[in-house]
Order: structure tokens, then C-alpha cells, then sequence
């Protein structure tokens, strides 16, 4: 019994190592993604980034696509700001720097459709 059990450690000790060593550490890598799973903000910034991204009519000519991408990238959420209530669109105000000026940008993300929609930025002044 003692004998398997020390087999046993030592194949799961040199797959910790070997996972983590590698080219790329996927232990690393696998573990952090477990964490951020919890952080609500992460996770809707990866479901807008996902989607397709789409602005309103007035925005189309202000405002390039991948400057607005870069935007929220960096962005924080505002939860006391946002809709997320409502089941068919959720609303949500991100707050960030665009074109060097504090901005809040709403965007109405409809995980139905996968689209979200750039409706209003703002400059912001706080």
C-alpha cells in the first residue's frame, strides 16, 4: 500500500513539473483562469470582446472601432450604473480614457444575438 502510494506521488510531482515547466505554463495558465472566473468584470469584458461590436449611427463617424476596442479593454465597470436586470439586453456603463479624456461608454449587450451595441459615450467629469 505504502508502495503505490509513493508511486503515485511521484508521477503526480513530476506532472506538476512538468506542466510547469513547459513552453508554455499551462498550470499556470489554467489555474489564473479559475480565479478570474469569479471576477464579474473579466467576464463581461470577454463576452463584449467576443461579440461583434456595434456602433450606433451618431458614433459611426466620431469614433474608430479599434480605439473603441483598446477603450474597453482598459475600462472599469460601473455596476451601480448598469442594467443588468433586464433579460433580453443588459446595459452596461464602462468607465475609461478615450482620445486622453475620462469617457463612459453604455453598451447594450444582448447575449442572444452576440452583439453589443456602442449607444452613448460621455465625457465624464469627476
Amino acid at each position: 500500500m505504502i508502495k503505490r502510494i509513493r508511486l503515485f506521488g511521484f508521477g503526480f510531482i513530476a506532472g506538476i513539473l512538468i506542466l510547469s515547466i513547459g513552453p508554455e505554463n499551462r498550470l499556470k495558465k489554467t489555474f489564473l483562469s479559475y480565479i478570474d472566473y469569479f471576477n464579474m468584470s473579466k467576464r463581461v469584458h470577454y463576452h463584449i470582446l467576443k461579440s461583434d461590436i456595434v456602433l450606433e449611427d451618431n458614433l459611426e463617424s466620431k469614433y474608430e472601432i479599434d480605439e473603441l476596442i483598446e477603450a474597453i479593454k482598459v475600462s472599469k465597470i460601473n455596476f451601480k450604473k448598469s442594467n443588468t436586470d433586464l433579460e433580453e439586453c443588459k446595459y452596461y456603463i464602462l468607465e475609461t480614457k478615450l482620445n486622453l479624456q475620462d469617457s463612459e461608454i453604455e453598451i447594450k449587450y444582448c447575449e442572444k444575438d452576440k452583439k453589443s451595441f456602442v449607444s452613448k459615450i460621455e465625457k465624464s467629469f469627476y
